[in-house]
């Protein structure tokens, strides 16, 4: 269920909301307004109480719901009915707002009924049903993980794992656990995060999930428990103790997350040097500078260095050599950033480490000197990706100016929607909400056809929304149909073209919410492998709208 505010209406207010100038004699709004209360009153106590389960939640949504219900139907002419029956919201209530809470709620305890209606999780079972009929696809293998993801953060665990089992690959399907075992912890749901661990064989994302458990039980203010399951770790405890230490550092807490990273660091020491313990160290070692802690970082830089000489695995050294950059980069190291850098023989790694380490120059105040590491990227395909990441990162950073600069150096239409898009969406979470909207304005001005605005809408969802304003999305919507109408109608264009702009369109409208509308875009489309691409981009853009 949705967090939402609760609503205290005593007896005076509730006068003053419901009766307005209305008589008390008036029998119909007299009792419309005592059904409202007593709904209202019922579903403060659903949403706020935690203990209650899913079941005994469903069956008070389904009381409230029938009790709205009970005013439009009898009471249609009261001042309650009229504002129902107009859309209007009654305190945290209106008719469409508790129909879809009680889908959400239905899908929570199993009975959700896909004949009737409509939800995210209709979409995962169709999703699993073709699974089980085509052949394994490894392009599809990342999007199958996404979605299972995307389902995990509603709390399906379920469902999320049989979508994982879709995978093709191993490593994609352990990696799938891997992210529904975080949105567990993110949900602050321990017992399941714990127990989807406990199905990851490989090393890495057992680790990935344990740091995530640890990291969000600190910032729900469990700290003293989390530091014990990481410090009785038998495998992972250093590397689970800096995941308590970066979140000690989140809430604000230096003088404990100080000391949780020097037991962190001697847990390390105990342990048979490997890549991942080398690695660790670098990372203890870039926190130490995030807090100021400059000879303590420097110390743990050189320890890790030390320790990287015992790798001898050429591609472990190589990937050992990839992150000391990165790290001595976001540390502000720059100039030995680059002769790690130098170190890495490999083409392709060594451009993906410049690019990181050119972002994190940018950050640090060189932006020209980011800009021009980018532009000497070896591999010439890489560089538009690797624009948007420097994009990214400056906005993540707050520098909002300087993000806006490398978007003029991005040749691709399609690139600067998303990075104008994503600068907008970042603006607006950093309180600039005006600025955000009139760049969000300047974006219609660029994309005058809508033809990639449906994909910021998919990837942004409602809070790129919220800036463009109501009439800005159904107009844009509006000519993004008609060009689906008029691809689809032309013979000469291959369902390569034509289909995937629907499929756009459709997962920009199930961001917005409107999955009804999304599905009928991409009904037509029978052919099993195409239609399995289209319902992953509907399914993960929906959870982006759901109201679990």
């Amino acid at each position: 269920m949705k967090k939402v505010k609760k609503y205290f209406l005593g007896g005076a207010l509730v006068g003053l909301i419901f009766f307005g100038g209305v008589s008390l004699a008036d029998t119909s709004n007299v009792e419309a307004n005592r059904i409202a209360v007593e709904a209202i009153q019922l579903w403060n106590r659903a949403s706020s109480s935690s203990s209650s389960s899913f079941e005994d939640q469903l069956a008070s949504l389904e009381a409230v719901e029938a009790m709205l219900n009970e005013i439009a139907e009898n009471y249609p002419e009261s001042e309650v009915g009229l504002s129902l029956l107009g859309g209007e919201e009654l305190g945290p209530l209106s008719l469409e707002g508790i129909k879809e809470e009680v889908i959400a709620a239905r899908a929570k305890v199993g009975e959700i009924n896909c004949e009737i209606d409509v939800h995210t999780l209709c979409l995962a079972e169709e999703i699993i049903n073709i699974g089980g009929k085509i052949e394994g696809n490894i392009s599809l293998d990342f999007q199958i993980a996404e979605v299972a993801a995307a389902l995990g953060s509603l709390g399906a665990y379920d469902i999320a794992k049989d979508v994982a089992k879709l995978a093709g690959s191993e490593i994609f399907a352990e990696g799938a656990l891997s992210w529904i075992a975080r949105a567990a912890a993110a949900r602050n749901d321990w017992g399941a995060a714990k127990n989807l661990s406990e199905l990851v064989v490989a090393e890495g994302p057992r680790t990935v999930i344990l740091s995530s458990i640890v990291g969000e039980m600190v910032k729900a203010g469990m700290v003293e428990e989390a530091i014990n399951i990481a410090s009785s770790d038998p495998d992972f405890s250093g590397r689970l103790m800096y995941s308590a230490a970066k979140a000690l550092m989140e809430n604000g807490d230096t003088s404990l997350a100080l000391e949780t990273m020097s037991s962190g660091l001697e847990m390390l020491r105990q342990r048979v040097k490997d890549k991942a313990i080398a690695e660790t160290f670098l990372s203890f070692a870039g926190s130490y500078y995030d807090l100021g802690r400059d000879e303590l970082g420097r110390a743990a830089f050189d320890e890790a260095i030390l320790l990287s000489l015992s790798i001898s695995d050429e591609r472990e050294a190589r990937d050992f050599q990839k992150a000391l950059a990165i790290e001595l980069s976001r540390a502000g190291l720059i100039s030995e950033a680059e002769e790690a850098l130098k170190s890495i023989q490999d083409e392709y790694y060594r451009s993906s480490a410049m690019s990181q380490v050119a972002t994190n120059e940018a950050i640090h105040g060189n932006l020209f000197g980011g800009l021009d590491k980018i532009k000497s990227v070896p591999i010439e395909d890489f560089k538009s990706g690797y624009f948007l990441s420097l994009i990214q990162g400056l906005a993540e950073s707050g520098k909002f100016q300087d993000a806006r600069k490398v978007v003029g150096e991005l040749d691709d239409l399609e690139d600067e929607i998303r990075a104008l898009a994503y600068i907008s969406v970042l603006m607006d979470q950093h309180g600039f909400t005006e600025d955000a909207r009139d760049l969000t304005s300047k974006m219609f001005v660029i994309d005058y056809e809508s033809r990639y605005l449906p994909i910021v809408v998919a990837e942004h969802g409602r809070d790129f929304a919220k800036l463009a304003g109501d009439e800005s999305i159904a107009a844009m919507f509006s000519t993004a149909l008609n060009r689906v109408d008029e691809l689809e109608a032309r013979s000469d264009l291959g369902w390569a073209y034509s289909g995937e702009y629907s499929v756009d369109v459709a997962a920009g409208l199930a961001a917005l919410g409107d999955l009804r509308r999304s599905l009928a875009i991409i009904e037509p489309i029978t052919d099993l492998d195409k239609r399995m691409d289209a319902l992953l981009a509907v399914t993960k853009a929906s959870v982006k709208a759901d109201p679990v």
